[in-house]
């Protein structure tokens, strides 16, 4: 595992403990280039937590870079 993986994972991890203790929901975006490992991280993070949630949830949206909706 890269070590900025391992930076990003324990930010997520950190965000799910604050989830458990409080029951209060929060929402993360995981953004960055094509091709940089954000859904390898998102599935390793869903699969580091599944013994502790029922059932992990996400949701994944692609968006176009913002240039591409700038008028000219």
């Amino acid at each position: 595992m890269l070590l900025e993986r391992a930076d990003a994972l324990a930010l997520l991890r950190a965000g799910f403990e604050r989830v458990h203790a409080s029951g209060c929901g929060e929402v993360v975006t995981v953004c960055g280039e094509a091709g940089i490992g954000k859904t390898s991280l998102v599935r390793e993070f869903t699969r580091a937590i599944a013994g502790h949630v029922p059932r992990p949830r996400s949701a994944a949206t692609v968006s176009a870079p913002a240039s591409r909706h700038r008028p000219h």
